[in-house]
């Protein structure tokens, strides 16, 4: 946690260039370099959201209906933490993902 959020460290450039150089976190980059620094953890919550819309919500109920009310109100949260949270350095990556959400 200390490598991806040093202490004392305000400025967002300056931990991106630490987060390069530190021999912990090489192995991990592909996992946070996309995303705003206070965002490098949403990595997590992506992969939850796509386990839940693949794996757990054809499971979650029996009837058809009760599934896709299930699946719209989670397509829903999802679409509204994107907009609101908007986790990547790229703003064109925030639309995209947005949209793709949508659609």
């Amino acid at each position: 946690r200390d490598s991806l959020w040093p202490s004392g460290i305000i400025d967002e450039s300056t931990i991106r260039q630490r987060r390069k150089v530190e021999p912990d976190l090489i192995v991990l980059r592909f996992l946070y370099e996309r995303y705003k620094t206070p965002m490098a953890c949403f990595e997590s919550f992506d992969i939850f959201r796509r386990v839940m819309f693949v794996g757990v919500l054809p499971l979650m109920a029996s009837s058809a209906l009760t599934r896709s009310a299930i699946g719209l109100g989670f397509a829903l949260l999802s679409m509204i933490i994107y907009r609101e949270l908007t986790p990547f350095i790229s703003s064109g990556t925030n639309i995209v993902a947005y949209i793709a959400d949508i659609v």
